[in-house]
């Protein structure tokens, strides 16, 4: 049996939840979205002066690197993460006009690279200004390929969370600011 002062209290409680637990469910919800599509082939994306790329398959891509201005170099070859840093491993030529061109075969994504001259002088691309440090007091090349790249959140654009509360207030539901 329950004290008396706590008899209105369970009954209180007992008539809100039998009340939330009767309440319609809202039929506009979850609101109706568009799936986000990215066409299966748009491209290897924004490269850099002196690269092109062509489709090699499903996410992968054929892509010939270029560097000009070394007319000492006696062998270029191309080393990255795509063949695991091997010295030797993708050769290029020099062509009648002075310039060494290599082709590799790539997957999309984020890819790292350094020509390598004469066998031991490892350089990044003078062609291409974007560079991550290598960890070793030099930087290494950064080559992005695909779609994907394009969905990089940390290119997302200050606003774009206003198009998330909009839709959550067209449902009645509540977005904090924190998390939208």
């Amino acid at each position: 049996m329950l004290p008396r002062v706590l008899t209105p209290i369970v009954i209180t409680l007992s008539v809100a939840l039998l009340g939330a637990q009767s309440a319609p469910a809202p039929t506009n919800f979850p609101p109706k979205v568009a799936k986000a599509a990215v066409p299966k082939d748009t491209g290897p994306g924004d490269l850099p002066a002196g690269i092109t790329a062509q489709r090699a398959g499903p996410n992968a891509w054929f892509v010939t690197l270029s560097l000009a201005g070394r007319p000492d170099a006696r062998s270029v070859h191309i080393a990255g993460d795509f063949n695991g840093w091997i010295r030797d491993g993708a050769p290029m030529q020099r062509d009648a006009d002075g310039v060494w061109r290599g082709t590799v075969r790539m997957q999309e994504g984020e890819r790292l690279y350094k020509f390598v001259v004469n066998g031991a002088e490892w350089i990044p691309d003078p062609a291409n200004p974007e560079r991550v440090s290598d960890q070793q007091g030099g930087f290494n090349s950064v080559l992005r390929l695909g779609a994907d790249i394009a969905l990089d959140p940390s290119r997302a654009k200050l606003g774009a969370h206003r198009c998330a509360r909009a839709a959550a207030r067209s449902v009645g539901a509540e977005v904090s600011r924190a998390g939208g």
